[in-house]
């Protein structure tokens, strides 16, 4: 067993100090939790393998997580023929703290192999977040056994909604803090192994979409960091292309489905947004990648980057810098075996150039459009031993995406590159009759047999233009933000939901909920301040939609067991049937009837319908001191759309994300009639 007795913390360089962020100050921060054992040792083809059981740190605490101390499991192999004694590369993955084979994204004998051709050490550090997380105090249910982009966003979402949250409880600080303390382990490990001879002092860092993200970060905060490979993570000047994505594809794609039911989009321009972004946006960090040499590689069918997110700072990106976009991948770039190969390889030639001083070849291009074509023109300092080009067409006039699915195979194909003389090349391409058409340079440059560079321009999307207008702060451009968008988004402790029955029907499944939408002023000035709701939400058998629902809002008394609502539980399942799709039922809009404690007119006590509604009124027009939120429609539109919270929630978890209820039709009678013209949809 090897317990790590000192962190070899990350020394910033001295013009770091004076501007030290949120971030350095919580990785370099003491964790008496901090530790690690070697597992196990193999020799295995020219290579020593060391596996070992990290505890990297306690993030938050148990009354706030289910697991708050992370544990990774990290593979070193360092080769048995080294050529470079001070060099590591460190690839930051992925998997589970629940299972045993955690699925990481690279294989032992991948790691062997890059440690042998480079005649190095190549690490794997597993489990980056240590995930699933449940968060105790988030009362959402997508927040509980919460993994990828649900665990990260859920900690948006208490950041945004809880103004007294710190920043370290966004989940990319201990992401990047465990990252930090795997090369810390790899230090002393290996220090400790060789007798002293292998002291490691720079890395190499990659990672791949959340981890690329880690990897940005964690090279932003330590020196030893001396280049870095994100893999399908560009998504630098995050609100500037949040809002290029919505323009490019007239609403939120498919992979912001967490970020968009979690209200971020909404907020997209707040200033507790803009703080946030401050924190875990890599470009905030720009200046410190100044002395990096890092080569970004993107998927051109990424479905949560689009291809031209580049254009919003790759330009003003510092240091030396490259761009690899591989044709006809996604966002899992990585998943067949030829693109991973060639993703490892330039892994390597990247890690071999920066840590022996090699000069790396110079690339330099330039984007143009005119009336009728766009051309790229691309220089280099070095002749290129191949060229390529590649483009491709949107599938329709509607939406500049090129993304990669099922039922929107959107397929790349080879172009011509015309060489104008020594170092520079141009490709052109006319422009479509409809929609968008993309395409860029590849150049290749083959030093030896294990040195081969492939590098690319960013992509040319002509016309550059947009087919829709832009949103303000997540809501369609020219919508105003009122009063009451905020205090629908704002955060409610007392919002939860309870299934306390399920039904198998012969041509539906009904479920029967117990919902808590929200606290209504205090007990002081209300009855009953807690509202809570029945609701009925039936879904066909016989599903013919599977992303809308028809939402009935309902009457109905709070205090009698007996009632004689407007809308019945049997109106819900009747309108699943027949629609082929869900309905659902909520109850007890508004929670009636209610005693205004404070209002000297007795009308206003036990008060029911209209004389609940205008005695919300006569407060608001007597009362100076009164906030809008006094006006008893403001709960009502909320636990409606609380409701559609519950109810998108409870189906995509009980169908196991087959179905994800992305829109809804409202329908009531009278009052709530008022509250349906309210809800933002």
């Amino acid at each position: 067993m090897y317990a790590a007795l000192l962190l070899l913390a990350a020394c910033l360089p001295s013009r770091w100090m004076v501007e030290q962020k949120a971030l350095d100050v919580y990785v370099k921060q003491y964790d008496p939790h901090y530790r690690y054992t070697l597992m196990k040792k193999e020799d295995k083809w020219g290579a020593t393998v060391y596996t070992l059981n990290m505890t990297s740190l306690k993030w938050l605490n148990e009354s706030e997580l289910t697991n708050p101390i992370w544990w990774h499991e990290l593979i070193i192999a360092v080769s048995k023929e080294q050529k470079l004694k001070d060099s590591c590369l460190l690839m930051i993955g992925k998997g589970r703290n629940n299972a045993s084979n955690t699925s990481t994204d690279l294989s032992v004998d991948e790691l062997v192999n890059l440690a042998k051709s480079t005649g190095s050490c190549a690490a794997l550090l597993g489990q980056i977040p240590n995930q699933p997380i449940t968060y105790k105090t988030i009362p959402l249910q997508m927040c509980k056994n919460s993994f990828e982009n649900a665990a990260v966003y859920c900690t948006w979402w208490k950041f945004m909604n809880d103004k007294s949250e710190q920043p370290h409880g966004l989940i990319q600080f201990p992401m990047v803090k465990a990252a930090v303390r795997g090369m810390d382990t790899i230090i002393d490990f290996l220090l400790k192994e060789s007798g002293g001879t292998v002291k490691i002092t720079k890395f190499t860092l990659t990672g791949i979409s959340k981890r690329g993200w880690a990897t940005w970060l964690t090279a932003a905060v330590d020196k030893r960091v001396v280049s870095f490979i994100p893999i399908v993570y560009d998504l630098l000047n995050f609100v500037k292309n949040r809002h290029h994505q919505y323009r490019a594809y007239c609403g939120w794609g498919r992979s912001l489905k967490v970020f968009y039911q979690l209200n971020l989009t909404r907020q997209l321009d707040s200033p507790r947004f803009k703080e946030l972004t401050s924190y875990v946006d890599p470009f905030q960090y720009n200046e410190r990648y100044q002395n990096k040499p890092k080569c970004l590689i993107c998927g051109t069918g990424d479905g949560i980057n689009p291809p031209d997110d580049s254009h919003y700072f790759f330009d003003q990106l510092a240091g030396e810098k490259y761009i690899r976009f591989l044709p006809n991948t996604t966002h899992f770039v990585a998943s067949r075996p030829g693109d991973k190969a060639s993703i490892l390889e330039t892994c390597r030639t990247v890690y071999l150039s920066t840590m022996q001083n090699l000069n790396m070849p110079q690339i330099s291009w330039k984007r143009v459009e005119t009336n009728s074509k766009g051309i790229i023109h691309l220089r280099t300092d070095q002749e290129p031993s191949a060229t390529k080009c590649f483009f491709a067409n949107t599938l329709n006039s509607k939406r500049r995406d090129f993304r990669r699915f099922r039922g929107h195979r959107v397929s790349w194909f080879p172009c011509k590159v015309e060489k104008v003389k020594t170092g520079v090349y141009k490709a052109e391409m006319t422009k479509p009759d409809i929609g968008w058409r993309a395409f860029f340079i590849e150049v290749t440059f083959l030093e030896s047999e294990k040195k081969k560079y492939v590098f690319t321009s960013e992509v040319h999307i002509i016309p550059d233009t947009f087919p829709c207008a832009d949103c303000k702060a997540g809501l369609p451009s020219g919508w105003a933000q009122t009063a009451l968008d905020d205090y629908v988004k704002q955060y409610d402790p007392h919002y939860n939901y309870t299934v306390t029955k399920k039904e198998d029907r012969p041509v539906v499944t009904v479920y029967t909920v117990n919902m808590t939408s929200l606290k209504w002023q205090n007990d002081s000035e209300v009855d009953r301040s807690i509202w809570w709701h029945t609701m009925t939400i039936a879904v066909s058998k016989n599903q013919r939609i599977k992303d809308s629902c028809l939402l009935m809002i309902g009457n109905g008394r709070n205090d009698i067991a007996l009632d004689i609502p407007d809308l019945t539980p049997d109106d819900a399942i009747n309108a699943a049937t027949s629609t082929g799709s869900c309905a659902a039922l909520v109850q007890q809009i508004p929670n009636q009837p209610i005693t205004y404690r404070k209002y000297p007119i007795e009308r206003c006590k036990n008060s029911l319908e209209n004389d609940e509604l205008f005695c919300s009124w006569w407060k608001f027009m007597n009362d100076e001191t009164a906030g809008p939120d006094v006006l008893i429609l403001f709960p009502m539109v909320k636990a409606a759309v609380r409701a559609m919270d519950t109810v998108t929630d409870l189906l995509l978890k009980e169908s196991g994300g087959m179905m994800n209820i992305t829109k809804f039709s409202l329908i009531g009678a009278s009052k709530v009639c008022m509250k349906c013209r309210s809800v933002l949809l």
